[in-house]
């Protein structure tokens, strides 16, 4: 009987123990899958705040799964502001990124039912202008989907929400001085679309004698201004000039700082029709 009771229980031993094994072995396959290591992740998040590792402190740094899209969650401090990052854990693109001061709130003198009201200084219209001054974009280019009033501990804020292409920009700014408190920017990913059969293309029609073409020199400047970047920082530059379904464009390539910054802009008024970064392993 004891033999029985002991081989039984000898069972149930090995068997959470298979499962555990099971466990740490499906956990160090999705690490081992991510692309980029954490160290790179956080290496991406500092060129993208222009700071150095001696300048910050990292408080986590781990793998999620964000939309069925694994990423590298990377905190990291400054001074006084928390950075907050997600990145795509294969292509180290920032997916979203949150910046959040931690000392910008006043002590109001006045007792918890007796609020102190601070003057509003600004509009909405100023609000709305100081967020698309510090993104660099017009009015014509953004979509505000709100702009309001409100109160963050302590102080009188404007919020405002704006969209840009697939870009969502949130801002939190003082309603008296104008300062930027908060600032947050989310990269919407397109749904993916069911696959369709291939339907032939007609064939293209001859390209049109195109009137006061863009130079390749210009088309270079366009792509080198819009990752703000000279020609003396980049490497392996590369310019072709291409032309896709009846469109001439120039297809322009460059290294820097460890990325791969890829350009497609078109030849009849200088608009960049495809930008891509990747990270260049």
């Amino acid at each position: 009987m004891y033999k029985k009771l002991f081989a039984a229980l000898l069972t149930v031993i090995l068997c959470i123990g298979g499962v555990a094994i099971a466990a740490i072995a499906l956990e160090n396959w999705e690490v081992s899958s991510a692309a980029l290591t954490a160290e790179q992740a956080e290496n991406i998040a500092l060129e993208s705040l222009g700071l150095t590792r001696d300048q910050v402190r990292f408080d986590r740094s781990e793998l999620d799964y964000e939309r069925g899209v694994q990423v590298w969650e990377v905190e990291l401090r400054h001074e006084n502001t928390e950075y907050d990052f997600e990145i795509d854990a294969n292509t180290g693109e920032i997916l979203r990124q949150d910046t959040d001061r931690d000392d910008f709130y006043r002590k109001p003198e006045a007792t918890p039912s007796q609020p102190v009201e601070t003057p509003v200084t600004l509009t909405a219209e100023q609000a709305e202008t100081i967020a698309l001054e510090s993104l660099g974009l017009t009015r014509d280019q953004v979509h505000f989907d709100r702009s309001e009033l409100d109160y963050e501990r302590g102080v009188q804020v404007w919020e405002v929400e704006l969209r840009h292409e697939t870009t969502e920009y949130d801002f939190e700014i003082d309603a008296t001085t104008g300062e930027i408190l908060k600032q947050k920017s989310e990269q919407e990913k397109p749904a993916k679309q069911p696959e369709t059969p291939v339907v032939p293309e007609p064939p293209a029609e001859p390209p049109k004698e195109e009137t006061g073409e863009l130079t390749e020199a210009e088309a270079v400047a366009i792509a080198l201004a819009h990752a703000g970047l000279t020609e003396e920082q980049v490497t392996r530059l590369r310019v072709e000039k291409d032309i896709d379904r009846g469109i001439t464009l120039y297809e322009i390539d460059f290294d820097h700082g460890g990325y791969e910054y890829e350009y497609e802009i078109r030849v009849s008024d200088g608009k960049i029709l495809k930008q891509e970064l990747d990270w260049d392993d």
